[in-house]
């Protein structure tokens, strides 16, 4: 583990790409990426390259937590990529909306909370 956040620490930014195949769009559809959420302990910029309907873009963009393409070439992604590395502004702004989705959403705490709740309201509706 040290290892991985040693080399990690040399990174500019991350990566999150996702399938733009018609084969893999209904699991674009409906499942996240827990790398997504891996992601965020580094503190380094997003960048998710996944078509509009993927969650992880829904997300990244409900949240603006990550630098989004939306286009399947490797080229759109490059340019997506050399345009966040121009920007140290955008780059922070990513940083600080990635924190703050996971502390509204995705903090394991926040997670076991609502699953507790949701449990306990099921057997009381089941007791009912």
């Amino acid at each position: 583990m040290s290892e991985l956040r040693a080399e990690m620490s040399h990174a500019d930014a991350l990566i999150l790409p996702m399938g733009f195949g018609a084969d893999c769009a209904q699991i674009e559809r409906t499942s996240f990426k827990t790398k997504f959420l891996d992601y965020l302990a580094y503190q380094k910029p997003i960048v998710v390259w996944g078509p509009q309907y993927c969650s992880a873009v829904r997300v990244a963009r409900e949240f603006n937590s990550a630098e989004i393409c939306a286009e399947p070439t490797a080229t759109a992604a490059l340019a997506r990529i050399l345009t966040l590395k121009a920007s140290p502004e955008r780059q922070g702004e990513l940083v600080r909306n990635a924190r703050q989705m996971y502390e509204d959403r995705f903090h394991p705490d926040k997670i076991h909370n609502g699953l507790v709740t949701k449990i306990r309201e099921t057997l009381q509706a089941f007791r009912n």
